[in-house]
């Protein structure tokens, strides 16, 4: 990274590091993972984040063109900061760690954490075994911003935005609606609320593995 250690090590996985192993640099990816945000969003969304940490690592993503300012004449989403093409191609990366996160030895179960976060973490806790013969729409709503979860054919797809015609929404805090989707989900959660169709939540939530933590 730009201004940051290397490890002067041919290895492409270090030549990775080089570019993403700064402490947060990859959170903040991981929060500019479904749509552009504005600093004031990251430094929200991040809050163990201190305000010129957060600074710098923007610029070194930024040098690194992985990241990218909009313009301000850019619409809605004008002065946020938003994920180049090469920074997309992580999206597998995540699925990956997220996976050996969960079996990870310090693994916080569901401890508090952005949407995207959540939104990220389903990827992970899917099960395509799960999901033979489903075709699902799920609206979630997480601390005020909405995720679009389809099912279809084993897969499951993830975007920013409520579609219109869902089955369902679930809303409520991140975690408690990872909690509500854990398991055979009917484990209560805390703050989250349900509209639609019960039958297409249980079905949706029979998709995915069950988190630590949340029986």
């Amino acid at each position: 990274m730009s201004g940051g250690r290397s490890y002067q090590d041919g290895c492409p996985v270090a030549s990775a590091l080089d570019l993403l192993g700064e402490r947060w640099a990859l959170l903040v990816i991981r929060e500019l993972m479904f749509e552009p945000r504005r600093f004031s969003d990251l430094r929200a969304d991040l809050p163990g984040i201190a305000t010129n940490i957060l600074s710098r690592r923007l610029t070194e993503l930024t040098e690194a063109a992985l990241v990218q300012k909009l313009p301000p004449d850019h619409g809605a989403g004008g002065g946020a900061y938003a994920l180049t093409e090469q920074a997309r191609d992580l999206a597998p990366v995540f699925k990956v760690l997220g996976r050996w996160g969960l079996r990870a030895p310090n693994a916080a179960g569901l401890a508090p954490m952005s949407p995207a976060a959540a939104a990220l973490a389903l990827t992970p806790l899917f099960r395509p075994q799960k999901a033979r013969g489903q075709s699902l729409c799920i609206v979630l709503s997480m601390s005020g911003r909405a995720f679009t979860a389809r099912v279809a054919e084993r897969k499951l797809e993830v975007e920013a935005g409520a579609a219109s015609g869902a089955q369902a929404r679930i809303e409520g805090p991140p975690a408690a609606v990872l909690m509500r989707l854990s398991g055979d989900g009917t484990a209560a959660a805390d703050g989250v609320t349900t509209d639609g169709d019960p039958r297409a939540i249980e079905r949706f939530a029979a998709c995915f593995r069950q988190i630590a933590g949340a029986e």
